[in-house]
């Protein structure tokens, strides 16, 4: 027990022999930490989705090639977390087209391909216009929380686990998640009335044209013309800033940086699993670096991005921020020579 306390710390033992202490219940452990981080990392991407989603896709049905793009990157994002099969079942719920070159450069393989984003330019549709299916669904964020709700009740009353007597708590997290999922989905789907804006905005109108009619030029240029000028800056741009606050949740410079938030997270979670000493869950994730057209998402430096190992592991990972993009690692299979068995 004091070696397991102390793991990560300089107590004279090596990882090696840290590692030979643990039975199979450290091993169970290991792995449901990495679990828990690779769920929670997943549904941080899958909200990007839905952001990128509502914002053309859901409320017009078609989205353009740009965000297209994007929204694939998203989605191989989330393959590098999760199985071929969790995927498949995640990625159904998205119903967004894909032309034959994307099926073919992304999914044709059935393993994660995010060297594809450094060698390949987006693929281009007729139109250049992408069809999303506005049918109500399933949403992803619902088929990732019954995957970490089911990843939870796994490991009540084991000995490496916790007491039963907490899965409800962990139960009303989860339901809390889905309710805030649903307020920013309906915030962003749900604008203004139409007469409500109209009546502000001819009320607004009517005061400023009539305002000369009532000037008194006996009072003077400050009164006159400054003091009216700054009433209908004033007024006009609560109006513009009442517009931009309508919706937070967009891609613009003014709106919240959700992709800065998955960084902090992504960060956050790898810190936990080193202060935790557990380095073989920490060593199940890579850094792969992000391609260019990404690295615009955010005003912070947007680099890296948290993978599965075991999801990349056919793919080359850079081990210097100098180095360029991901390559796929070609190994050389030496052929039985004959007469061996």
């Amino acid at each position: 027990q004091y070696v397991w306390n102390r793991r990560a710390g300089q107590d004279g033992f090596s990882v090696e022999r840290k590692s030979g202490l643990d039975d199979i219940d450290d091993l169970r452990a290991s792995e449901a930490r990495a679990d828990i981080v690779r769920w929670s990392l997943a549904m941080a991407v899958c909200f990007k989705i839905m952001l990128r989603m509502t914002g053309q896709g859901y409320y017009h049905g078609e989205m353009d090639e740009e965000l297209k793009w994007k929204l694939d990157f998203d989605r191989m994002r989330l393959r590098t977390l999760m199985s071929k099969v969790e995927f498949e079942e995640v990625d159904r719920a998205l119903r967004v087209e894909d032309t034959g070159e994307e099926r073919r450069l992304l999914w044709q393989t059935g393993r994660s391909e995010p060297q594809v984003f450094h060698n390949q330019s987006q693929p281009q549709q007729p139109g250049g216009v992408y069809k999303v299916s506005m049918e109500p669904s399933c949403p992803q964020m619902l088929i990732l929380l019954n995957f970490v709700a089911r990843e939870v009740r796994l490991h009540s009353n084991e000995p490496y686990g916790y007491k039963e007597r907490f899965l409800p708590e962990f139960i009303k997290i989860l339901k809390s998640m889905m309710v805030c999922y649903d307020r920013v989905s309906q915030g962003m789907t749900t604008p203004l009335p139409m007469p409500y804006v109209n009546l502000v905005r001819t009320l607004l109108l009517a005061y400023l044209f009539s305002m000369p009619f009532f000037i008194t030029y006996t009072d003077g240029f400050l009164a006159n013309v400054v003091m009216p000028t700054l009433t209908a800056a004033a007024l006009l741009g609560i109006d513009q800033i009442g517009t931009e606050l309508e919706n937070p949740f967009g891609e613009d410079v003014n709106d919240l940086d959700f992709q800065a938030m998955i960084m902090g997270l992504e960060k956050e979670m790898l810190r936990m699993l080193q202060l935790a000493g557990d380095s073989r869950a920490r060593d199940s994730f890579v850094w792969l670096p992000v391609p260019k057209f990404m690295q615009s998402e955010t005003t912070k430096s947007f680099l890296w991005y948290v993978a599965l190992q075991k999801e990349v592991s056919h793919v080359e990972v850079p081990r210097s921020r100098n180095l360029g993009g991901l390559r796929v690692r070609h190994v050389n299979l030496e052929l039985p020579k004959k007469g061996s068995q």
